[in-house]
């Protein structure tokens, strides 16, 4: 990817049936690199388990903002 002059980058993820959590830490991966700070939105949180959900996300460790 080829970007200039970038704060944030919204990387935006459903959570229902292509969740990939490896995906996810690439983008965060190449994001972090080029210097720019990552914001996550997963969609179709409604669609998984609460318990599913957390499991998948376990090893990010990432700040958790909700807004419904």
């Amino acid at each position: 990817m080829i970007a200039a002059n970038v704060d944030y980058v919204l990387i935006v993820q459903s959570c229902h049936f292509d969740f990939n959590p490896n995906r996810l830490e690439r983008y965060l991966v190449m994001v972090m690199e080029g210097g720019a700070e990552p914001i996550v939105v997963l969609t179709k949180t409604d669609l998984v388990a609460r318990e599913v959900l957390a499991m998948q996300l376990a090893k990010f460790r990432l700040p958790v903002s909700r807004h419904r």
